[in-house]
């Protein structure tokens, strides 16, 4: 499953492909179709991959409501990823993430692949609102979602919560 944006694919990521980033980044690249930026996986989603893995091999349903890879239509590298912390809950909420590797920040990728994953997410569910973090300090953060219109409706420690209705 896949979307696209101006200058962006968006993968839903498979099982196979979450085990292969962290094991054989060859083989991922084969099962793509697209090299990887070296700085992708990062830390915290690399350590999260097995268990991604598992659970869309659960439930395949799982695998548009987890991890899309951002791949850049000039290089045909993934550079990022995006997507949500499961599926909605019972009140139609979802939580927005979203990573994009160094070299490629501050270029508006963030909020294309985030916009593009959205669209999509209103016209095929019963979303009601989307829940995102960031930490206070982050400001390319903050404008990301800023500019995708989420408004920031609390703070809890050094993150702050925003959500789009």
């Amino acid at each position: 499953m896949f979307l696209e944006s101006e200058r962006l694919r968006l993968i839903a990521c498979p099982a196979a492909v979450a085990r292969a980033a962290i094991e054989e980044r060859g083989k991922a690249a084969r099962l793509l179709g697209a090299a990887l930026d070296e700085a992708w996986p990062g830390p915290e989603l690399q350590d999260f991959l097995p268990f991604y893995a598992e659970m869309v091999e659960e439930d395949d349903s799982l695998l548009s409501w987890g991890i899309w890879l951002i791949v850049e239509h000039a290089s045909q590298t993934v550079i990022g990823d995006v997507g949500f912390k499961g599926k909605p809950d019972e009140t139609g909420s979802v939580e927005l993430g979203y990573s994009v590797v160094p070299t490629f920040r501050r270029q508006g990728y963030a909020s294309e692949a985030a916009e593009c994953l959205l669209r999509w997410t209103v016209a095929v569910s019963d979303v009601t609102h989307v829940r995102a973090e960031c930490l206070a300090e982050n400001l390319p953060s903050i404008r990301t979602l800023e500019k995708l219109g989420f408004t920031r409706v609390s703070e809890e420690g050094e993150m702050l919560l925003w959500e789009k209705l």
